[in-house]
């Protein structure tokens, strides 16, 4: 697949089964709350899972170089705003949205249950270690495969109090936490990695939705370093990681 950001090939990253199900779970979910809607008869509660389920499709497909398919899963999380009216054209742009991710899908090779997300390259050195903390677990597998692809030491978790846990007895050299966790959340984690001395100085990146962009923007959440807007294509990523490892590394030096 093409990286339309970095004008370079995508990583052969390999989904397994249960993640090819989920994506096609989150779809039903979306036509299953937009057909609701259209009858009048939607609840909050379903409404909500829609929303939830556009936003983290439109997350992981960009990841998946389904980009298309990611701007349609966008596009339907912001119909879905409407709540009990998402308007004419959300028929239209879900039908394109099935399209779409049906047609990656049949691009994409199949995991064995016990196969690795994707090969790694041998590094040179010692590989920076990275703490990854989120709860969509496509998303975190597609993060883990394009930053093990270039050799970093991957751990991932899937709530804040798991990543605090994690990192206050290991070592890392940078944290990606997503805003918005059960248990505890990204902004409540930084606060708590911030308390133990060793990771003072540790990069810290939250992983944040567009519709909470502005907020994490204006508070400069305590204990952040920087954000990443989702949904964001391997290319982000990587400029992001590599930034605050090179900048972590030369303060290292410096010391």
């Amino acid at each position: 697949m093409y990286d339309m950001q970095s004008g370079g090939q995508f990583d052969p990253v390999t989904l397994t089964e249960a993640s090819r199900a989920e994506i096609r779970q989150r779809l039903a979910t979306i036509e299953r709350a937009l057909l609701s809607a259209l009858r009048g008869v939607i609840d909050d509660i379903h409404a909500a899972e829609a929303r939830q389920a556009a936003h983290r499709l439109a997350g992981s497909l960009d990841l998946l170089g389904m980009t298309r398919a990611g701007d349609l899963a966008g596009e339907m999380e912001r119909l879905l705003q409407g709540g009990d009216s998402p308007g004419s054209r959300a028929p239209v742009v879900l039908a394109d949205l099935r399209s779409e991710v049906e047609r990656g899908l049949l691009a994409q090779s199949v995991a064995k249950p016990d196969e690795p997300a994707v090969a790694t390259w041998p590094s040179a050195g010692p590989a920076a270690r990275i703490l990854v903390a989120e709860d969509d677990d496509i998303m975190a597998r597609m993060i883990e495969a394009a930053l093990s692809r270039q050799g970093y030491e991957v751990t991932r978790t899937v709530n804040g109090a798991e990543a605090v846990s994690l990192a206050a007895g290991r070592p890392f050299d940078l944290i990606l936490l997503d805003l918005q966790m059960p248990v505890m959340t990204g902004a409540e984690a930084c606060l708590a990695l911030r308390k133990h001395a060793h990771l003072a100085d540790v990069p810290i990146v939250l992983l944040t939705a567009q519709s909470n962009h502005q907020q994490v923007r204006e508070r400069s959440l305590p204990g952040m370093t920087d954000y990443l807007i989702k949904p964001f294509g391997l290319a982000d990523l990587r400029r992001q990681v590599q930034r605050w490892l090179s900048m972590d590394a030369g303060r290292a030096e410096q010391r």
